[in-house]
C-alpha cells in the first residue's frame, strides 16, 4: 500500500524526475519485433525528454523534443524517424500517445497523439534496426531520463488500428 500523500503515485501514475535518474526496467519486450507502445504522458519539459528504450540510444528508443522540438524514434544510428513538433509533448497536460515501431521498415512507423496520426518530419533509413540489449526501460533512453508523469504504459504485438487507438484514448486507459 502506498500512502495517499506520496506524490510519486499521484492518481496512480508514475512521476519521473530526470535529474534523479528515475526509470523502470523490465525483462518484457526484449526481442526486436514490430510493436505498438501505448501510454499517457504529462510533462512541461521542453528539452530532450526520454520516454523509453531497449538498452541504448539507438535501440528501440523514443524521445520527446529530441531536436528543435521534434520527437524521435531511433532504431540505429542510420535508421530513425522524426515527427513534426507537437505541443502535447510539453504542455503539462495529459495526452495519450501510441508509437508504432516497425523494425524492418522505419518508413511505416507511426506516432499518434490523442488518437490523431502525426505528421512525419523526416526519416533516415539507410541502415537497419539494432538488436535490443535489454527489455523495455520506461523513463530512460541510454543515459538520458524522462521528466514528467507516465501512466497506463502498454505494449501490443503488431500495429494497433486507428479504431483501436481511439478506443484506448476515449476509454482513458
Amino acid at each position: 500500500s502506498v500512502p495517499a500523500e506520496d506524490a510519486t503515485w499521484n492518481n496512480r501514475s508514475l512521476a519521473f524526475t530526470a535529474s534523479s535518474s528515475e526509470h523502470m526496467t523490465t525483462t518484457a519486450d526484449d526481442t526486436l519485433a514490430t510493436k505498438s507502445y501505448s501510454f499517457w504522458a504529462k510533462s512541461s519539459d521542453t528539452a530532450a525528454n526520454s520516454v523509453f528504450d531497449h538498452g541504448e540510444y539507438d535501440e528501440g528508443s523514443f524521445m520527446f523534443n529530441y531536436t528543435a522540438g521534434k520527437p524521435l524514434l531511433k532504431l540505429s544510428e542510420t535508421y530513425y524517424r522524426f515527427w513534426v513538433d507537437n505541443s502535447a509533448q510539453d504542455d503539462n497536460a495529459w495526452h495519450h500517445h501510441v508509437v508504432y515501431l516497425e523494425y524492418d521498415d522505419i518508413t511505416n512507423s507511426k506516432w499518434y497523439v490523442d488518437g490523431v496520426l502525426q505528421t512525419v518530419d523526416s526519416t533516415v533509413s539507410s541502415g537497419s534496426a539494432e538488436v535490443y540489449t535489454t527489455g523495455l526501460r520506461i523513463g530512460k533512453r541510454g543515459t538520458a531520463y524522462y521528466d514528467g508523469s507516465l501512466d497506463e504504459f502498454a505494449v501490443f504485438d503488431g500495429e494497433l488500428t486507428p479504431a483501436q487507438i481511439l478506443q484506448i484514448y476515449n476509454g482513458g486507459k
